[in-house]
């Protein structure tokens, strides 16, 4: 492994490697950094470059942080029971969460009132925090339409704790 003083490589005797790039969709004009041995694919992207760069195949697409997190705590979801409400004229981007069921069964998250399904956890063990995605989430889901509301519904009798984060744009 290198310390801080060591160039980065791509393992033994391999170095970073500069590839002119065509300036075309998704290439960068510079040219495109790459590990020595690392082929370009036929979009002129290597393997590495789309795997840190945010690479959705067709484009690069930014990289989301989430910056605002929903507290939930024991919110009654026998019924749909809305636990995100955006800014007024902002949509939210759903990228994750922990929640945990006060009663064992499946928690669906929805966009908006009677919407469309964006995640189902099944909660097997009461009180229990079970992810909402798993840690490979990427940018999330982005609300279908402005105002739109993150729902849940439960099991009968059901109250939901824990936490959903993402960002509004």
């Amino acid at each position: 492994m290198s310390n801080l003083t060591e160039p980065i490589t791509g393992g033994a005797g391999s170095t970073p490697t500069v590839v002119q790039g065509q300036g075309t969709a998704g290439t960068p004009a510079g040219g495109v950094v790459t590990m020595q041995g690392d082929a370009l694919g036929p979009d002129g992207l290597s393997d590495w470059v789309k795997l840190v760069s945010g690479w959705n195949g067709s484009f690069v697409a930014a990289s989301r942080v989430p910056v605002i997190f929903k507290t939930l705590s024991a919110v009654a979801i026998a019924t749909e029971a809305t636990i995100w409400t955006p800014t007024a004229g902002k949509k939210f981007r759903l990228m994750g969460g922990n929640i945990a069921s006060s009663v064992v069964g499946n928690v669906t998250l929805r966009d908006n009132t009677a919407g469309t399904i964006i995640a189902v956890v099944p909660c097997g063990v009461a009180g229990v925090a079970y992810p909402i995605f798993g840690p490979n989430a990427g940018n999330g889901i982005l609300s279908a339409v402005v105002n739109n509301l993150l729902t849940a519904t439960g099991p009968a009798l059901a109250t939901l704790s824990g936490n959903v984060f993402g960002t509004e744009e």
